[in-house]
């Protein structure tokens, strides 16, 4: 699992890649390393960041 702490609270950056039927998550450390992934993906992709 990719994520960084901070206070006690962890927090991420996750990709969720949707696909026909079903979807995928990717989870990030940090959001430049997320947008890089982000723009490798060809289908609807939706970046959040969450604790």
């Amino acid at each position: 699992m990719l994520c960084n702490t901070m206070e006690g609270m962890t927090y991420m950056w996750v990709i969720t890649v949707f696909e026909e039927n079903t979807y995928r998550m990717f989870e990030y450390r940090s959001k430049s390393e997320a947008t890089t992934a982000l723009h490798k993906f060809k289908q609807t992709a939706l970046l959040s960041y969450t604790r």
